[in-house]
């Protein structure tokens, strides 16, 4: 029964693995190997533009505006373990006093 155990958890990563490569996919409107923020708002369109921008602010590691695979795996495995990513639409935006201390 400790194999199946294993066996099972390798199914649950692969399976969270799978669906990640899948959301990733599916964001990556053009194939070119990134989601920009324009694919990430139209397909997420519960989250604000703001909300995208700190989203992107947060995982987009080369702040080039798109995240990479490894980028956008960070933001899934984050919003994954806190649950939901649609928790992200009750945030609140920003008050201006903490946009001025960038």
């Amino acid at each position: 029964s400790e194999s199946r155990g294993k066996v099972s958890k390798v199914y649950q990563i692969s399976k969270k693995i799978n669906s990640t490569v899948a959301a990733f996919n599916a964001l990556d409107i053009d194939k070119d190997g990134f989601v920009e923020k324009e694919d990430f708002t139209r397909t997420f369109n519960n989250f604000s533009n703001a909300q995208v921008d700190r989203i992107y602010e947060q995982y987009d590691e080369d702040l080039n505006g798109k995240m990479d695979y490894k980028e956008f795996k960070n933001f899934m495995v984050k919003n994954q373990k806190k649950g939901s990513y649609k928790r992200h639409s009750s945030v609140p935006p920003p008050s201006r006093s903490s946009l001025a201390h960038h």
